[in-house]
């Protein structure tokens, strides 16, 4: 799970414990100590803060860590979340294809770049040399 999107990780790793039998508070902990990323950064900070205020909203300008964050805390209240987690880890999974399939779309374009740099040079010796060298000879110039 190395190359895998911070907030996906954090749905799958809290959906598997959840459906193991971890409550939410175990899961988060065991996440928290678990995964070092800014991901867990954010939730630690926000979690730590939680504890000592229980006022303290998370802030972020990313629609699925808000999300993942207000889940995890309906799920500290008590609510069930694992239908929330499923739907999050879905729809996460769905827009990392989609964002997979714009950058494969765009990588023909982006593999002629260097063929147009340094194969192309080539080509055009090898078609133009016969006919730069039958030029100079015709003009004489040696």
């Amino acid at each position: 799970m190395e190359f895998i999107a911070p907030p996906l990780k954090t749905v799958l790793f809290l959906r598997m414990k959840i459906s193991n039998g971890v409550s939410v508070r175990g899961a988060l902990c065991e996440y928290l100590m678990s995964e070092s990323d800014t991901f867990r950064d954010e939730i630690m900070s926000w979690y730590q803060k939680k504890q000592a205020h229980s006022d303290v909203q998370y802030q972020s300008p990313q629609f699925f860590r808000r999300q993942i964050v207000q889940t995890i805390e309906r799920g500290l209240r008590g609510e069930p979340v694992d239908k929330i987690l499923e739907e999050l880890e879905q729809e996460m999974i769905e827009i990392s294809r989609e964002d997979i399939d714009v950058h494969l779309e765009r990588l023909p374009t982006l593999m002629l770049i260097p063929m147009m740099l340094f194969q192309l040079p080539g080509f055009l010796m090898i078609l133009l040399g016969p006919v730069f060298a039958s030029l100079f000879q015709t003009l004489g110039v040696q």
